[in-house]
């Protein structure tokens, strides 16, 4: 047996012996909150008699579930009877046992999301709503209700803002009804059910909570309403309800969990003893500095500052940079040389992004110098299921005999040509020897679809023969036309109203910066040497080391109980991080709680990062430094930023450069601003290349040498003295000049 309850600190100690009535352990990033779960429920076993078939202990992940299972065997042996299980197993459990009083057999079916995904299609479609309502839409709407325990009626009341609110009702109920002819449950269900099954038969309820007579919850601040409600029902018996987890790194508001479940638990259950774990035995002091620093900005969180006993380590480091490419460039080569130098693996490593467009850059510095990497929790760029759709319509117009391609794309965005329409456009390819994309274009005289599939291929059709018609354009134009065309703006912005994390439309923006650059560095290349050199680039993201050795890119959120010896939180910039979505909601404390699980990633060495420049499209965007720089430097007064912008009159803190070269500062009022761009912007600026107007110098200027002659420049890169534009001469090529001492003028 492996308990022994010497080994804990005095705080965990005491939260461990504390077993009975409600308990709230605020467990700080790093403090051994799994150890004293653990250890409390072997404790109540091991010292206090409690039958191992009595308690309960939740957990969110399968993952978590594992390792908590693996420590429980090791201190009460393989054979306990603990019931350990993530919320929706427990519900699962519970509903097979009970389900028949909700008109459920008991071997109900559980749908995952491409099940979901073909009822909702064809419930849009029997109520001719398809044309109105993206799938999507709907299914995050019921997903929403469900997470807060909403009846159809009861959400068409509390949400009755959305456009479509009658026709979600209407949706909603029918879904309900069609799950229940089927004896089948989708994912939110499992919650849902277990909550309804509780509040309308007391029977059922006194059976689990007689059964459970201690109950434990882990990562307690990401519960949502109905998992909260469900656990406050089994505990109403005994009461004896221990919580764990901080409030302080409750980072999924937007996907429904509750904060206010952990802020006011002692509220809701009066008399309930609280514990602090605040002792942290994963990060050096410097770094708990900067995280104690951020937080503290907060207001909606309990007070308490990490502590560590490990007292030696380096400052975090703070960088700016004048591009994204610069940032990305350094990053990079610092972790190459922090292997070289301090022999760290390449798993030592991290960087953490805001969200996973900003990936890209990242990616192409890794693949430059061979390092393998892995983007934890997503995929790497060119694999993103986005950026693979557009380089179907791009590989369709090179090559027509692409069927994959066809098959990927024929039907997105969405055209009504379901399974059934394309297998028989297949077959009846087969049948005539004929290529797809041939009866594609001369589906009519195939007379073998009619009604919407036939309008949606002929459709398709026309877009592909219009892309036909402009491939001569040069390619960074003609991908930007494609882009157009399909509307994928359109598409990938209504998925980001429904969905606040999502990044496909910024990812895309991404590949057409990407194109940009690829077509200012090869002006006469083709739309196939681009295509070979996406492949080829995909190829050579996988390194050539040994592929149990890899860096990490991930998200924040991703990020979340991971740990790294080093790691470097990028692009901290205003808008970015914090978000401006999280700005225009007035939420930017779940954002400082992102940045406070960021920095407790790190166990020996942070960097903090940002660029001066970022591309926005066509735009070159100017932005100042994230407040959590600030802060992680130890400003206290959380209103310290919104000071500084109003005193400077600045509403919208982004600076944009067009291609033209015409300044412009965004903002919501026309009031003066009482500090210049240029101000801003020369503030970034070393001094050595200030006495010259570098800043005129952009993508797209027409510029006059005294010996070439007069160019076009097609990039600009570098920061500081070695600011560098690639120029083209009608006659000579493409020659590179540093800004600074270049004799360059504007014509």
């Amino acid at each position: 047996m492996d308990f022994n309850i010497d080994m804990l600190n005095s705080a965990q100690r005491c939260a461990v012996e504390d077993t009975e009535g409600p308990v709230l352990v605020l467990a700080g990033a790093g403090s051994g909150k799994t150890r004293v779960l653990t250890h409390r429920v072997a404790h109540l076993v091991m010292s206090k008699g409690i039958s191992q078939y009595r308690i309960l202990a939740i957990t969110f992940t399968n993952k978590a579930t594992n390792e908590m299972r693996e420590r429980l065997n090791k201190m009460l042996g393989e054979d306990n009877r603990v019931f350990v299980s993530t919320f929706h197993s427990l519900c699962c459990t519970i509903l097979r046992d009970q389900c028949t009083k909700l008109g459920y057999d008991r071997n109900f079916s559980i749908l995952d999301q491409n099940d979901v995904l073909r009822i909702v299609k064809k419930l849009l479609r029997e109520f001719d709503y398809d044309d109105d309502l993206k799938p999507e839409t709907v299914i995050n709407h019921i997903s929403k209700a469900k997470s807060r325990g909403l009846t159809p009626a009861q959400y068409f009341i509390e949400d009755n803002d959305f456009e479509y609110n009658r026709e979600i009702f209407e949706l909603f109920n029918n879904y309900n009804e069609t799950l229940l002819q089927l004896n089948a449950m989708d994912f939110d269900d499992l919650l849902y059910k277990t909550d309804e099954l509780f509040n309308n038969f007391p029977e059922a309820l006194s059976k689990y909570q007689e059964r459970f007579q201690y109950i434990h919850v882990d990562e307690f601040q990401d519960t949502n309403a109905v998992q909260f409600d469900i656990v406050k029902k089994l505990a109403g018996k005994y009461g004896n309800l221990f919580v764990v987890g901080d409030d302080d790194q409750s980072i999924y508001g937007w996907r429904g969990s509750v904060l206010e479940n952990i802020l006011n638990f002692d509220k809701i259950f009066p008399g309930a003893n609280v514990h602090k774990l605040l002792r942290n035995y994963r990060s050096t002091e410097k770094i708990l500095e900067a995280a104690n620093n951020v937080i503290s900005n907060n207001k909606a969180r309990h007070d308490k500052n990490l502590y560590t006993e490990i007292k030696i380590g380096d400052d975090v480091e703070f960088r700016n940079f004048w591009s994204e490419r610069n940032e990305a460039e350094w990053v990079i080569g610092e972790i190459a040389s922090l292997k070289r130098r301090f022999n760290y693996s390449y798993n030592d490593f991290a960087i953490l992004i805001r969200a996973s467009s900003l990936s890209r850059h990242f990616e192409n510095c890794f693949a430059d110098l061979r390092i393998s990497y892995n983007f934890y929790g997503g995929h790497k760029f060119f694999d993103r299921a986005e950026i693979k759709n557009l380089l179907a319509y791009l590989r369709i117009i090179c090559n027509p005999r692409d069927a994959v391609a066809i098959e990927r794309i024929i039907n997105f965005p969405h055209r009504g040509i379901g399974e059934v329409s394309f297998n028989k456009l297949v077959k009846y390819a087969q049948d005539n020897s004929k290529d797809l994309l041939e009866v594609v274009f001369n589906i009519q005289s195939a007379n073998i679809l009619s009604g919407k599939p036939l309008k949606g291929v002929l459709d398709f059709g026309n877009l592909i023969l219009d892309f036909t018609t402009h491939k001569d354009m040069d390619i960074s134009s003609f991908v930007k036309y494609v882009v157009s065309k399909i509307g994928l703006e359109e598409v990938y912005m209504a998925m980001k109203k429904e969905d606040k994390e999502d990044d496909k439309w910024d990812n895309i923006k991404q590949f057409l910066q990407h194109v940009e650059e690829y077509s200012n560095e090869y002006p006469s290349s083709s739309i196939e040497e681009f295509l070979q050199s996406t492949v080829l680039a995909s190829e050579r993201h996988g390194g050539n080391v040994d592929e149990c050795e890899f860096a990490t890119i991930t998200t924040m959120h991703s990020a979340k109980g991971l740990e790294f010896k080093v790691v470097f939180i990028v692009a901290c910039e205003e808008d970015i991080f914090p978000s401006y979505q999280s700005k225009e909601k007035n939420n930017v404390e779940e954002e400082r709680r992102l940045m406070y699980v960021a920095i407790t990633r790190a166990r020996e060495k942070l960097y903090i990062t940002n660029a001066t420049s970022r591309m926005r499209g066509d735009n070159v965007v100017y932005a100042l430094p994230s407040r959590f720089i600030r802060e992680a430097k130890g400003a206290r007064n959380v209103n310290a930023y919104a000071e500084y912008a109003k005193k400077h009159n600045i509403i919208n803190e982004s600076i944009t450069k067009t291609q033209s070269g015409v300044e412009s500062y965004k903002k919501t009022d026309t009031t003066k601003n009482e500090i210049s761009v240029q101000q801003i912007v020369n503030s970034y600026k070393k001094t050595d290349v200030q006495e010259k107007d570098i800043l005129s110098f952009t993508n797209g200027a027409r510029v006059k040498h005294p010996t070439y002659g007069e160019g076009k420049i097609i990039v600009v890169y570098g920061s500081g003295a070695d600011i560098t534009a690639s120029v083209l001469f009608q006659e000579l090529g493409v020659k590179k000049f540093k800004l600074a001492v270049a004799p360059l003028e504007l014509i």
